[in-house]
């Protein structure tokens, strides 16, 4: 069985177990219509540590379900 090292948060040191992750998407009224509309994937992600809440973006750029984490080495 494979074990993961799992990442640390940058700030308060602790594992990242557990992960916030918000997704900001932008809408735009059609006046034809009269309702909203996305913009595609015109939107912002934000991760935070699940701990400390500090910004961990950097560390999932592709998002945190992309996130492969590396083998432990035993």
């Amino acid at each position: 069985m494979k074990k993961y090292k799992i990442p640390k948060c940058s700030e308060c040191k602790k594992e990242l177990t557990e992960v916030y992750e918000t997704v900001y998407e932008k809408y735009s009224f059609n006046k034809k219509t009269g309702s909203y509309e996305e913009l595609g994937f015109g939107g912002s992600m934000v991760m935070e540590c699940g701990n400390c809440n500090a910004d961990m973006t950097y560390l999932f750029e592709e998002g945190v379900c992309n996130y492969q984490a590396k083998e432990r080495i035993r």
